[in-house]
């Protein structure tokens, strides 16, 4: 099995979650892992790219900031600008950033067959599955969902964060698509152990 996830742009109303554009991705098998960020935009200036695409420019921007400033690739005070001044950091940075297309490629060269996502049904695998019908990819995979698994222990909240906490007592570093995909793994042995000791 592997385990995936993406950290996606935010759409504007209307907009369906197949029109969500990667930002970042990881998948993790055992120690192995493929992760790249993303920039959905390539070639275009990027607050009207994002508007013509259907997603909210200024809630974006406030995630890609806040992504890229806690990997080192921002000064943190980016945080506090304006729009404009968030879209002229990024774009001084995005340069060496893949394009969706070869991230997802990557991701199935990495390896086909059983892609684990929390929450995957309603988020990771609709965009996954737009972004393989939009460049024309028909790769053996398939899709499972975590989170039913999960809704059978008996917790205040099922989000990942929450669950790995009930688990191992400690954090990780949340909403960085590597991360997630290696602590959503660990949480998948964990609670298969306990599932299979009843």
């Amino acid at each position: 099995m592997y385990f995936y996830d993406y950290e996606t742009t935010f759409l504007a109303k209307g907009f369906k979650r197949e029109d969500q554009q990667l930002l970042e991705v990881g998948i993790v098998r055992g120690r192995k892992f493929y992760q790249a960020l993303v920039d959905p935009l390539k070639g275009h200036p990027i607050i009207p790219r994002l508007r013509e695409l259907g997603q909210d420019p200024k809630r974006t921007l406030r995630f890609w900031t806040k992504l890229l400033a806690a990997k080192g690739l921002l000064n943190t005070a980016v945080r506090r600008k304006d729009m404009e001044a968030q879209a002229k950091a990024i774009d001084e940075v995005r340069h060496a950033f893949v394009s969706p297309e070869e991230a997802v490629r990557k991701m199935v060269q990495f390896g086909e067959g059983t892609w684990v996502a929390h929450n995957g049904n309603g988020f990771d695998h609709r965009i996954t599955k737009a972004h393989f019908a939009r460049y024309n990819m028909t790769p053996k995979i398939e899709f499972k969902d975590s989170l039913p698994e999960l809704r059978k222990m008996k917790l205040e909240s099922h989000s990942l964060g929450y669950v790995y906490k009930h688990l191992f007592g400690g954090v990780f570093r949340q909403h960085h698509a590597l991360d997630d995909a290696f602590a959503l793994q660990k949480v998948d042995r964990k609670s298969t152990r306990l599932n299979s000791s009843h």
